[in-house]
């Protein structure tokens, strides 16, 4: 695959996880994340492989692409970590994790009933 091609294939794809990232779309953006990858392969792969020369405006293109993909992911690692502390500040504190008798036990609300676990081959 020619570089130019395989600038313009990842430019693609970054350019829409940014559209989905923008719209926290997150089920999008994760779908697309193995295409990024492959794509990210060719273009490295064309990028050693290839004499031709580099378009310098396609490549603008990919730079600021990637630097607004960038910001997108941290905008929403920020929005995902705002969501998780909401959820644990008005969650019952008992249905987070297990409490802990004086004996190092769990608390008697806590314990689970003793399971089996039978494999055959």
């Amino acid at each position: 695959m020619s570089l130019a091609i395989a600038v313009d294939r990842l430019t693609a794809i970054i350019e829409q996880e940014n559209v989905a990232l923008t719209a926290l779309d997150f089920s999008t953006s994760t779908a697309l994340l193995e295409l990024k990858r492959s794509a990210i392969a060719t273009f490295e792969l064309a990028g050693k492989v290839t004499g031709e020369p580099r378009r310098l405006d396609e490549i603008a293109r990919l730079r600021a692409a990637v630097v607004a993909n960038k910001i997108l992911i941290e905008q929403a690692i920020t929005v995902q970590r705002r969501v998780i502390e909401t959820v644990l500040a008005v969650a019952p504190k008992r249905d987070i994790a297990p409490r802990y008798s004086a004996d190092a036990g769990v608390a008697r609300a806590f314990r689970k009933a003793p399971m089996t676990l039978l494999a055959r081959a």
